[in-house]
């Protein structure tokens, strides 16, 4: 049995349970909807923090309808609001999850946020002879911009596992450390990644949190929509992002957005894949130990590292009022395995509350959530049936979705 489901018992989620059909069109030209690009949600890093908008043409700006944000993964250091196959450039077709929305009165906002950043990746980090604390490397010139930098040794004996964090930079281009590496040879080297400091944990979360304050004062307003009845929507890292947006209270962390209206209130949130407790996925998942640790700017299990873990973990904030969370895994996914997402429901019961979990049987990271055309080029093989579909994942979040 790979499918579990708790939480309280909607009319549509019941018509789901027997197998109501909704009658999504499957590839029918859609040019009704009005795709909008390069939306700025902050005039703070606002080269990054855009947003790409789908409505239906004619829905005034003052409609006050549901409305869905979307998070994109791609593990906090790649991808962008331009996913394809789930949020396309243009609505030909009401094959995607964004257009089908807004061909059916939704609108969708699909948000881009802070990608972590590796600045250098190289084997030639050495210690200084005469500073212990000191380092240099061929490849890579410090300067202060690196100053708070993560800098990750992945191999030499003496380095700490965990981490360094860069506290200063000499006039010489050395990058003063937060601590002193253990090594018996000066001129021993190691192989070094060098995360860029202010693209990591919780700079995501800033981002994503400052768009739901500049919803909180634009929709209903400039763009069409109620910020009281918010659905956030996201896959994998983006999964992560929609859980930690909708659950971390306000204030856990620094604001670093010009908007302050937090006036807005999520309804549901929907995760595809969701990387939900990191301290346990670096374990289970040896395809997820890299984004994770660039994410953290360090190696949980080591030195005050899993309380960083724990800070960009949606587990750690279940309670009690929160939204509904919604979650999706696929069976055969190695990179968060169900374990893994399985931890969002068990921490709920602990305390009472019900969510609701789905395992895909025969599905991986991907689920069938992406279109792809041909069909044959889906990497997971799960492209649903018919052919050029949206997903079969995607018509048992709608009864979520749809108000």
């Amino acid at each position: 049995m790979f499918v579990t489901i708790t939480r309280k018992y909607r009319a549509a989620f019941v018509c789901l349970l027997i197998l109501c059909s909704y009658n999504r069109p499957v590839s029918a030209a859609s040019s009704s909807v009005t795709v909008l690009n390069n939306v700025v949600y902050s005039s703070i890093k606002s080269g990054t923090r855009i947003i790409r908008v789908y409505w239906p043409q004619g829905m005034p700006a003052t409609a006050k309808t549901r409305a869905v944000v979307w998070i994109h993964g791609g593990g906090w250091f790649k991808g962008a609001f331009d996913e394809s196959g789930i949020m396309p450039s243009d609505c030909t077709s009401t094959s995607t999850y964004a257009c089908w929305l807004a061909e059916n009165g939704i609108p969708v906002y699909d948000i881009d946020y802070t990608l972590v950043k590796t600045t250098v990746s190289a084997t030639d980090l050495s210690i200084d002879p005469d500073n212990k604390s000191a380092v240099g490397s061929v490849s890579h010139k410090f300067t202060t911009a690196d100053i708070g930098s993560a800098l990750i040794v992945t191999n030499g004996a003496g380095w700490a596992s965990a981490g360094y964090k860069i506290v200063d930079v000499t006039a010489a281009g050395l990058a003063i450390l937060d601590s002193s590496p253990t090594i018996a040879l000066t001129t021993r080297t190691a192989s070094y990644d060098l995360i860029q400091s202010g693209t990591m944990w919780p700079a995501q979360w800033q981002d994503t949190t400052c768009a739901l304050s500049w919803a909180a004062d634009n929709l209903g307003v400039n763009f069409p929509g109620d910020p009281q009845n918010l659905v956030l929507m996201g896959h994998s890292a983006g999964g992560n992002l929609v859980l930690a947006s909708g659950l971390i209270p306000v204030g856990t962390f620094p604001s670093t957005c010009d908007h302050t209206n937090r006036n807005y209130n999520i309804q549901d949130i929907i995760a595809l894949s969701p990387p939900s407790d990191l301290r346990t996925l670096y374990t289970e998942s040896v395809t997820a130990q890299r984004d994770i640790r660039n994410l953290l700017g360090c190696i949980p299990g080591t030195r005050d590292c899993d309380t960083i873990a724990d800070a960009a973990s949606p587990t750690s904030y279940l309670a009690t009022g929160q939204p509904q969370v919604v979650a999706f895994s696929g069976q055969l996914d190695v990179g968060v395995p169900p374990v893994n997402v399985q931890e969002i429901q068990l921490g709920y019961q602990a305390i009472g509350v019900s969510s609701v979990w789905t395992v895909e049987p025969g599905e991986s990271h991907d689920l069938d959530a992406f279109l792809f055309a041909p069909c044959s080029a889906d990497p997971d093989g799960g492209e649903p049936t018919p052919c050029g579909s949206a997903g079969g994942v995607f018509n048992a979040a709608l009864p979520f979705i749809l108000p």
